[in-house]
């Protein structure tokens, strides 16, 4: 990572740490499927989970780069956003970075981790698919970070996957 690149992740963490419920684990830059596969104009990320008690949840054909809420509106996920972990919740945060600074501009999405399954799909050459889904709330997401063959991407990849370690179906 660059020390632009640093730079802005320890903002990240400092600006998300004061709107979320307790130590921050994890947090990261995610984008709506399909948006490296698009961006490579390569065929978009078709990516099926079956997550038990017969939901099914399809990234890229069901969510539409969108938190789908049962009893609400879907929320649309803009080009890239925030995504932080903490030991009780995962939060989606619209952002702006600004050279080396970031500013939150406001949250997308609480789910608590509690009753949270997630299902993840390894990516090889350029983005891994996180698909998230709270049987409390209603609320279904999918995701991805882009690593793009970079060392510190996939490092950081790594760390996420690590961190929804207890959640993972």
């Amino acid at each position: 990572m660059s020390r632009m690149g640093e730079r802005y992740q320890q903002n990240l963490e400092k600006a998300v740490g004061r709107r979320i419920d307790g130590p921050l684990v994890v947090a990261t830059i995610g984008s709506p499927v399909g948006s490296m596969s698009n961006l490579f104009k390569a065929e978009a990320f078709n990516v099926g989970a079956s997550l038990g008690d017969s939901s099914m949840l399809a990234a890229s054909g069901s969510t539409h780069g969108r938190v789908h809420q049962r009893d609400a509106k879907d929320i649309r996920l803009p080009t890239s956003f925030a995504v932080a972990l903490t030991e009780t919740s995962v939060y989606f945060f619209k952002w702006k970075p600004f050279w080396g600074r970031v500013k939150i501009k406001k949250e997308l999405a609480h789910l608590p981790r509690e009753g949270l399954r997630v299902k993840i799909s390894l990516g090889k050459a350029t983005a891994t698919v996180f698909l998230l889904a709270s049987d409390s709330t209603g609320i279904r997401v999918a995701f991805e970070m882009a690593t793009l063959g970079m060392a510190k991407a996939k490092a950081k990849v790594e760390e996420v996957v690590a961190a929804f370690g207890p959640e993972l179906s």
